[in-house]
């Protein structure tokens, strides 16, 4: 192994330590909406989720490491920039739908049930589920059928989608009982459970990203006919084997946030750091 090839793994396993670790800050914050909602004090409620929505701003601007697998076949780290594109959009995302949730809290009052939260959450439930059924039936393929890398990626991303439906259902039901305290107490569970399973999940869904991303990018590659660069390359077309196939269904918006139009995945698979947006997509909680 190079010393290119070392520094770039142990970037990534100094990422996946970084992960794995449970922000001090996004405690305190389900501690407060928690007892806001048990004592009714939209108010309070709304202070915490301002402060989320304004941490969220500004966000997705570091650059994706490189795909370690790059960099052990030669490949320049030239920028991301579909990449970076996607994290900036994800953070702006997560703000929309903060401004959205927070809406929500105040219409609670009218309305007892959390309206816009309970729409979020349902979203996220069927856009998973509708995700779930894609994987599903790309590792049902005749042609996948005894190939157990491909079953290997589609069982990690079917691990990934199942904890998000599960969190995202939970979050429903919160939002819909009309009962503050009830309310409360399933919402404060259903937080602290997504704080707990994702750092379990971070090994395997960065693993899993590196290599599908690689797969997907030289599957594009050889399609296209054209001999492998030695740097990032514009690929436009679709997917051409069953690393992009998965790559590209893990970035189908569905549900709410088709609103945002879709992601620019062709280029993405051609970037050295296309494989940290598809980690960040399999780590959504």
């Amino acid at each position: 192994m190079s010393d290119a090839s070392r520094r770039a793994w142990n970037a990534v396993h100094e990422a996946i330590t970084d992960a794995r670790k449970i922000d001090s800050k996004d405690a305190i914050f389900l501690c407060v909406d928690t007892i806001a909602a048990a004592l009714e004090n939209t108010p309070v409620a709304a202070v915490s989720s301002s402060i989320q929505i304004l941490r969220g701003i500004g966000g997705g601007e570091e650059e994706p490491l490189p795909n370690p697998k790059f960099v052990d076949n030669g490949y320049d780290p030239t920028p991301s920039t579909a990449s970076k594109n996607f994290l900036r959009r994800q953070s702006r995302t997560a703000t929309a739908t903060g401004i959205f949730k927070l809406g929500g809290l105040f219409g609670s009052a009218v309305t007892q049930v959390d309206v816009a939260g309970a729409s979020v959450g349902g979203s996220a439930v069927t856009t998973s589920c509708m995700h779930l059924v894609q994987i599903e039936a790309i590792s049902k393929k005749a042609r996948y059928a005894g190939a157990n890398t491909i079953q290997g990626w589609c069982a990690a991303l079917r691990k990934a989608k199942m904890a998000r439906a599960a969190i995202a259902g939970g979050q429903t039901a919160a939002a819909l009982i009309p009962i503050p305290i009830a309310s409360a107490v399933l919402g404060g569970a259903v937080g602290l459970a997504a704080m707990a399973v994702k750092p379990t999940l971070v090994h395997l869904c960065y693993m899993t990203a590196i290599e599908i991303h690689w797969r997907a990018f030289v599957e594009q590659s050889l399609s296209s006919k054209m001999p492998i660069p030695r740097g990032a390359q514009r690929i436009t077309g679709g997917p051409a084997g069953p690393a992009s196939e998965l790559y590209w269904e893990i970035f189908q918006r569905r549900g709410f946030t088709r609103v945002f139009g879709q992601d620019d995945v062709a280029s993405m698979v051609g970037e050295p750091g296309g494989w940290y947006p598809l980690s960040q997509k399999l780590l959504e909680m």
